[in-house]
C-alpha cells in the first residue's frame, strides 16, 4: 500500500490534550502486481478539536470527526470499521464494517478532583459524551435510519503528560457497554 498523508497538528500534547487541533487527510492505493494482491484505494479524514475554557485545565471540550471510504477489490479484513473505544464507544471493536464509515463525537471534560499519587499530580475527570456513527456501501447510501447513536460518560485519571486511564460507560442501540483503557504517551 502506498499512502499520501497531509497532517496538521497544533495540540499541546498528543495523549493528554487540553487545547489545539489535529487533522489528517489521506489517500492510499494498493495496486495488484505492484507488491500487492489487491487493487483498491482508501480515502479518509480524521479531525479533532480541543478547547480549554479559561486558563486552567478544569473544563475542556473535545470534538472528533472521522470519515473513511474504500473503493475497489479489497478483502473484508481491510474494510473500514466502526465501533470500539476510539470510534463509536457503545459498540464493540469493529462492530460495523463496510466500504464507507463516518462518525462524529463530542465530549465535555470536567476536572472534579486533583491529588498527588505516587509523587505525580493526577487529575480526575468526569466526561459526558455523545456520538453518532454510520457504515454504508458508499456515502450516498448513508441514511439516518442506519445511524448508530452513543451517549455516556467516562471517568478519567490523567497524570500529565504521560498517562491517561479511563473507564467509559456507554449506551447505544444494543445496550450498555463498558470500556477500560490506559494510554501512555
Amino acid at each position: 500500500e502506498m499512502r499520501l498523508i497531509l497532517d496538521y497538528d497544533s495540540r499541546n500534547h498528543p495523549v493528554t490534550t487540553t487545547d489545539g487541533a489535529y487533522a489528517q487527510i489521506y489517500n492510499e492505493y494498493s495496486v495488484r502486481d505492484f507488491l500487492s494482491s489487491y487493487d483498491f484505494s482508501r480515502s479518509g479524514l480524521d479531525g479533532r478539536y480541543y478547547h480549554r475554557w479559561g486558563t486552567q485545565r478544569q473544563t475542556v471540550t473535545a470534538l472528533a470527526v472521522k470519515f473513511e471510504q474504500l473503493l475497489g477489490d479489497a478483502p473484508f479484513w481491510l474494510l473500514p470499521r466502526l465501533g470500539g473505544k476510539y470510534s463509536l464507544r457503545a459498540y464493540g471493536e469493529g462492530r460495523y464494517t463496510d466500504r464507507s464509515v463516518a462518525s462524529i463525537n463530542a465530549e465535555q471534560r470536567f476536572t472534579f478532583y486533583e491529588a498527588r499519587v505516587g509523587g505525580v499530580s493526577t487529575e480526575f475527570e468526569l466526561d459526558p459524551f455523545v456520538g453518532l456513527g454510520v457504515a454504508a456501501d458508499n456515502p450516498g447510501r448513508m441514511a439516518a435510519r442506519y445511524t448508530r447513536p452513543v451517549i455516556g460518560a467516562a471517568v478519567r485519571a490523567v497524570a500529565r503528560p504521560q498517562v491517561v486511564g479511563s473507564v467509559d460507560f456507554c449506551v447505544g442501540q444494543e445496550g450498555l457497554s463498558i470500556f477500560m483503557d490506559i494510554n501512555y504517551s
